[in-house]
């Protein structure tokens, strides 16, 4: 029994042995296969790494051109938009959504640039009609989507204000203050309404290049240019490549990389998978589940990429190996059990034949798994014919081709021909030769025919015979590292250009001195060419400047970036150049720092151009002295302020007083006029260029001066202010001259009353008043009885002082708040605001009666005058100046209607007036179309020789059957009911044809036409005028438009760009009756104004008025010191012409000289042999 037992004993034995050597060898094996994949999983998960780092480098890489562009020259529109489609950024860059600037705009230029938006035609040509910033909350400035490209499909961003969210603002902010490009976290983008999120990245734009400091830059900003990407559009292909088969992608934003304490993603920061979220992978017989976190730092922020596996992608071959060795080791084992069962004639046989078996079946085992599956490569092997005899599952998986349906094709039956060619004429070269054969190729895949980069290992296997049997082959796709080759060479490239294109030399050494580069910068800088010095230890650090540059490569190797703004380098010629030095440490992948980057400016110019401005101010100085001006400067750095000894008589001190500190200087101006000094100094400081201010200074003797001064501000590179030049001067004179002209245009040269325009304005401002309070206001026109007669009889002289008593009398009616206004002639305007209604009005007409009813003395001659006087109630009356103003003359022809030296209140039937107006001006339109006007001309003489210069038109009415009709009956009512512009027209046709057939004949005279302000103001005047001049051929430069002054002073908009047409033309421009009270010095030096001629009210007067002698006087010296013709009107006899002679006035005309006459009249002045002044 016991011999029976002790084979099968041992039988099983050995069977248990198998299975626990198996299931060790199972655990052994997977142990390694796991070990293995996880670290060619990490490899893996670094390659992605490195691949999301590229692309998301590419995508900023394009916002350098756009900076570029943006802050060295004002960028526009279309600018933009050509460089942008220029990039193809759509067919080059998916997932680019926009290229956007980034405006500031000032709260109080937020109207002026959004009109400007809706104008720009630049790029359609309908503009921006609908651009409007949102949201358009309250701030001191905005920050808006100005340029946007493409524009269509992202409309929703154009005009959007950024500050106003947190996302883009967080980016903003971080980008301005360190200079680089910053992204924001995932958000919803305004052009997009699905599911995706995106992010923008962003660069600041600087004026002139980025400063040093944060706070430099943030004070030097300008705008931003950003690039908006669609994330999943952007990595839809990252993993793409075979090598990333069965790889998961999932990405984090984890916030910015200033931020810490953030290592683990949190709930809403991911943006990115590369699987749909329901996609699930099925799980194998054996499956490792591999995972890989990978941070990277994406423009300012850190991103967590998650890597999983399931299952691994590059071992996957590799997975049945401890199944196989388990299964092996089970069926050798049960093999080894049925053998010692089946022989038991003899234990050694048993034994002998179980090792054998074992030893074969492992040693076939081995070569099929560790040939065949262990290798993630494809592997294929052929016979001598070329036939394929198989494949690994790696071959099969990447070219879709399983093993069964490859075995017996020839290359040509899965590649193209001319690749199988290749093939084909390689492996016969092999076959004969032997040895091992490698080619690099690029032929598309069967599988899906996409073209790839593939190299061929290839090597013969032997018979048993040991002879060549065939080829096994190994295939290696290289596409990714080749795109990763293209993209580092592209990258090296445009780096070259830009070290190539540089105006800056740069230098890069090694830690031993060692030149490695020289561009051409360096080479025109210092003279050496970069074959002589690169690889030499060429110095150009001159021997008395080495001191400076002792540790420098200490702390260059430690990281520090180094600047020098002024030194000197030694150039090839032992010449020392002037320049600024930077230093920057150049690291390699692994940030360790391998060599120094040196980059040189010249700064010669920069050098020169200071010295020339050295010289310059120290002339400018000795000038300054030598006109007694005063010349100051002050330097931003030291706070140091010096000025010449022009400023001490200036500031009311003696030429050589003691220098003072400005502060002391300060303390002699007006009280008023510090604050507004001190506050346009720090704006000057702060960000203007220049400045011009005046200010007042108070003398110890209490007489007080006006000074003028200007500034202009230098700045450094960095921005800031480093000195300030400036001038002052004393313009004392000069300002009582424009008080006296100011006075003029709103006062009354008689009375000193306020005129029309200053009345207008108390009007304005008691209904305002009225309105707010509830009140009411009363406006009285006042009319003097038989003024006219009075004026006529007595003489002018006598009316003139006359009306000046009657403007006295009327003050003492009045309250204080009251104004009292002479309108011209014999009319007068009196506006009490808070009246107390009908009641308080008639009190003060009342007592306006009777202070004018007592007589005036003047001159002998007791005066006896009445006034009829018209009330006009606001808001009972009219809501307006114009319309109390007009009810109140209505009212005033009541009154005299009704027996004078009365006053009548305004009542709705009063009407009379009104009928009679409408029939003027019905008479005035049949009168344009029956050619019932006429010219006559009044002639212009040099007052020198009393020739005649020219010819004033001059509008006459004849109605058909009666007699003329004098203009002041006619002119208001045809201003006020708009037929002044088509009878102006046709007086200006008319004058212009007269004009040119008076020049055809001989006789070139300068021709003066009246234009009213109405007009000048209707838009196309001036082409209107371009055309009559066209269609008449009369030189332009013998025509002049006379213009009152109230279009110079009121029609500052329409009427300024009318007259800038008339001078543009070639046409000369005159201001009629100056001096009545309306126009400034300020208005002569804005328009462009040839003539001024004084109004005869002045002329009148002026051999017996000291008054009106000075007004002429000043007239006509301010009009030469502004280089302005002068014309006197209404001279009517010879003491007024030779005093207008002696003041150098040349020009006059008046009844004295000629009167006006019709055109045939003056051609026979015109044929007389002299041309004396006529009756």
């Amino acid at each position: 029994m016991k011999k029976t037992l002790r084979p099968q004993t041992l039988a099983l034995a050995t069977l248990l042995a198998g299975v626990v050597l198996s299931i060790a060898a199972w655990f052994f094996v997977a142990r390694q296969v796991e070990t293995q994949a996880r670290a060619d999983f990490a490899n893996q998960a670094s390659l992605a790494a490195s691949l999301v780092e590229r692309r998301v480098q590419r995508y900023v890489d394009l916002l350098y051109g756009l900076e570029a562009l943006a802050s060295h020259a004002p960028l526009t529109r279309q600018d933009f938009n050509r460089h942008v489609s220029s990039l193809k950024a759509g067919r080059r860059f998916p997932g680019v959504q926009a290229m956007q600037y980034v405006r500031r705009v000032p709260a109080d230029q937020v109207a002026a640039f959004t009109k400007s938006v809706r104008d720009d035609k630049t790029l359609t040509p309908s503009g921006y009609p609908r651009f409007e910033i949102r949201p358009a909350e309250q701030s001191d400035e905005y920050w808006v989507i100005d340029y946007v490209e493409p524009m269509a499909g992202n409309e929703p961003a154009f005009g959007l204000e950024l500050m106003s969210r947190a996302a883009p603002r967080f980016a903003m902010e971080r980008a301005r203050d360190t200079g680089e490009p910053a992204a924001t976290s995932r958000y919803r983008l305004a052009q997009e309404r699905g599911a995706s999120f995106g992010l923008v990245v962003y660069l600041p734009v600087f004026e002139g290049g980025a400063p040093r400091t944060v706070e430099g830059r943030r004070a030097l900003v300008t705008g931003w240019v950003n690039v908006v990407l669609r994330i999943d559009d952007v990595f839809q292909d990252i993993l793409a490549s075979p090598v990333f088969a069965g790889t998961r992608l999932t990405m984090h934003d984890l916030g910015a990389t200033h931020w810490s304490g953030r290592a683990q993603p949190v709930a809403g920061t991911e943006f990115y998978r590369s699987f749909a979220p329901n996609d699930t992978q099925e799980a194998s017989a054996f499956t490792l589940a591999l995972v890989q976190d990978v941070d990277v730092d994406i423009a300012g922020r850190f991103w967590r990429l998650h890597f999983e596996a399931n299952p691994p992608p590059a071992r996957a071959g590799l997975q049945p190996l401890p199944m196989l060795a388990l299964g092996a080791g089970l069926i050798v084992s049960l093999l080894l059990y049925g053998v010692l069962r089946g022989v038991t004639h003899s234990r050694t046989e048993a034994l002998d034949v179980a090792s054998r078996a074992t030893r074969d079946l492992r040693s076939q085992l081995s070569f099929n798994l560790q040939l065949l599956e262990a290798i993630p490569y494809p592997v294929y092997f052929k016979n001598a014919a070329g036939r394929y005899l198989g494949c690994n599952r790696a071959f099969e998986k990447e070219f879709g081709i399983s093993r069964d349906k490859l075995i017996g094709l020839t290359p040509y039956d899965i590649l193209p021909r001319e690749n199988a060619d290749r093939m084909v004429e390689d492996d016969k070269h092999l076959l004969e030769t032997g040895g091992v054969q490698t080619f690099e190729t690029r032929a598309p895949n069967p599988k899906n025919g996409e073209m790839r980069d593939t190299i061929f290992n290839k090597s013969t296997f032997l018979n048993a015979d040991g002879k060549v049997a065939g080829i096994v082959g190994v295939v290696v796709d290289i596409t990714e590292r080749k795109v990763l080759e293209a993209e580092t060479e592209e990258s090296h490239a445009q780096l070259r250009a830009i070290v190539e294109a540089t105006p800056l030399a740069i230098i890069v050494r090694d830690f031993d001195n060692i030149v490695r580069v020289w561009n051409p910068a360096a080479e025109r800088l210092f003279g050496w060419k970069a074959e002589e010095v690169v690889g030499t230890a060429t110095s150009i650090v001159p021997d008395e400047l080495r001191h400076e540059t002792v540790g420098l490569r200490d702390r260059a190797k430690a990281g520090e970036l180094i600047f020098m703004d002024e030194t000197q380098r030694r150039n090839r010629d032992g010449t020392l150049v002037d320049v600024s030095v930077a230093i920057a440490p150049l690291r390699d992948r692994t940030g360790c720092v391998y060599s120094t980057m040196v980059t040189i400016a010249d700064i010669r110019p920069r050098k020169q151009a200071e010295r020339a401005l050295r010289e310059s101010e120290e002339r400018l100085k000795l000038a300054m002295e030598a006109a007694n001006m005063g010349l100051w400067y002050w330097d931003g750095v030291t706070d140091e302020f010096t000025y010449s000894d022009g400023m001490n008589l200036l500031f009311g001190r003696s030429v050589n007083a003691p220098h003072v500190d400005y502060r002391e200087l300060q303390r002699t101006l007006h009280p008023d006029d510090r604050p507004l000094l001190d506050a346009t100094l720090r704006h000057a400081v702060k960000e203007a260029d220049d400045f011009l201010i005046d200010y007042r200074v108070m003398y110890v003797d209490g007489s007080v001066h006006w000074i003028t001064n200007h500034g202009q501000v230098h700045r450094g590179p960095d921005g800031r202010a480093i000195r300030i030049v400036g001038i002052a001067m004393d313009i004392t004179e000069r300002k009582l001259a424009e008080q006296r002209i100011a006075h003029m245009a709103h006062h009354d040269a008689l009375t000193g009353l306020p005129n029309r325009v200053l009345l207008h304005d108390r009007i304005r401002q008691a209904i305002a008043q009225a309105h707010r309070s509830g009140g009411e206001v009363a406006v009285l026109f006042i009319d003097l009885d038989r003024f006219k007669t009075i004026n006529d009889s007595l003489g002018h002289p006598l009316g003139d002082r006359l009306l000046q008593s009657v403007a006295s009398r009327l003050l003492v009616c009045l309250r204080e708040g009251d104004t009292v206004s002479r309108l011209g002639g014999d009319e007068f305007v009196i506006v009490i605001p808070g009246s107390e209604g009908a009641a308080g009005a008639s009190t003060v007409a009342s007592k306006i009666l009777e202070v004018l009813a007592n007589s005036f003395h003047l001159q002998g001659n007791d005066l006896h005058v009445s006034a009829s006087v018209g009330i006009a109630l606001y808001p009972a009356d009219g809501n307006d100046a114009d319309t109390l103003m007009r009810n109140a003359d209505t009212a005033m022809y009541h009154a005299k209607d009704a027996g004078r030296a009365n006053f009548q209140f305004f009542t709705p039937h009063m009407n009379v007036a009104a009928q009679q107006r409408l029939t003027l001006e019905n008479s005035l339109r049949r009168a344009l179309d029956n050619n019932e006007f006429e010219l006559h001309y009044q002639p212009l003489y040099d007052l020198r020789d009393r020739s005649i210069t020219g010819l004033e038109a001059l509008l006459r009415w004849k109605p058909r059957g009666g007699e003329y009709v004098p203009p002041v009956k006619f002119i208001a009512a045809a201003e006020e009911s708009g037929l002044i512009v088509p009878i102006g027209e046709w007086a200006l046709r008319e004058a212009l044809r007269q004009g040119k057939a008076w020049q055809s004949a001989g006789r070139p005279l300068l021709m003066a036409v009246n234009v009213s302000a109405t007009q000048l103001a209707r838009p196309g005047f001036g082409e209107r005028l371009r055309r009559m001049l066209q269609e008449t051929g009369i030189d332009p430069a013998l025509v002049e438009l006379e213009v009152t002054e109230r279009v110079i002073v009121e029609g500052m908009g329409e009427a300024r760009a009318s007259l800038d047409q008339v001078a543009a033309l070639g046409v000369g421009i005159a201001i009629d009756d100056f001096g009545t009270g309306y126009s400034g010095l300020a208005y002569l030096k804005r328009f462009p104004i040839d003539t001024v001629k004084i109004d005869q009210s002045f002329v009148r007067d002026i051999t017996v008025d000291p008054d009106d002698a000075a007004i002429v006087t000043a007239i006509v010296a301010m009009a030469k010191s502004l280089g302005i013709d002068v014309v006197a009107e209404g001279v009517e006899t010879e003491q007024q012409l030779e005093f207008l002679r002696r003041l150098g006035c040349n020009r006059a005309q008046g009844f004295f000289l000629s009167r006006p006459m019709a055109a045939r009249d003056i051609e026979k002045l015109l044929g007389s042999p002299s041309s004396e002044a006529a009756d």
